[in-house]
């Protein structure tokens, strides 16, 4: 298959048309994911390979951001190279899936189980950072209400308020630029305080918008 014949199912018209409304950062984002994709369609790589790949990429970039408690920024920081990889996948087992015709409930199932790891896993590193073990379950709490909300229950919501909560789950906000701020101010500041103040705003935030989303809802019925 060449090159073209690829890109053109891998990455159709509509696809490319709604990416071409997004930022820099998710065109180049779609550019190397498509040639990971390439690549490894020639190796006899599926989409579901790549879905379970990034569910272990991101435990082992977990594991190495943790280490920022050690005061191992360099350990920190591949972990968050690792985590920026594992998103730049999730465009690759797509292409992947489309290109081999292999689209179905479990390719669906394996690429959200790899999303929400990684966001429930980076809450509760974060809130293990702090070594309170109330706070870890708080941030479960936090990663159930959020994830929940994100993938359908916050749409419910006018969309100039959805869309603000939302700005703080955009995924490479949340996994690449906010770990990356907390390795720059544990610099400054211990690293035990940084967590506290991430894990906090996050659950905050959870309780904010799953309040509003109750509030809404019980007007939304009650019309």
């Amino acid at each position: 298959m060449t090159w073209k014949e690829f890109y053109d199912i891998a990455a159709p018209e509509e696809i490319r048309f709604r990416e071409s409304q997004k930022n820099f950062f998710v065109r180049l984002s779609r550019w190397f994911s498509t040639r990971q994709a390439y690549f490894l369609h020639h190796m006899g790589v599926t989409g579901n390979m790549v879905s379970l790949f990034r569910i272990v990429l991101s435990a082992v970039a977990l594991y190495l951001f943790y280490f920022l408690t050690e005061g191992r920024w360099g350990s920190a920081f591949l972990g968050i190279l690792l985590m920026a990889w594992q998103l730049n996948l999730d465009g690759t087992d797509g292409s992947l899936a489309r290109v081999q015709k292999a689209t179905g409930p479990l390719g669906a199932v394996l690429d959200n189980i790899g999303c929400n790891y990684s966001y429930y896993g980076f809450w509760v590193v974060v809130a293990l950072m702090t070594d309170r073990v109330a706070l870890v379950l708080l941030s479960l709490v936090t990663g159930y209400i959020l994830v929940n909300i994100r993938h359908g229950g916050g749409e419910t919501l006018p969309a100039e308020v959805d869309s603000r909560f939302r700005w703080a789950l955009y995924t490479p906000l949340l996994l690449v630029v906010i770990p990356t701020m907390m390795i720059l101010l544990s610099l400054l500041f211990s690293p035990h305080v940084v967590a506290w103040v991430v894990s906090v705003g996050y659950l905050m935030i959870a309780v904010v918008w799953l309040g509003l989303y109750i509030r809404h809802y019980s007007v939304v019925r009650s019309t």
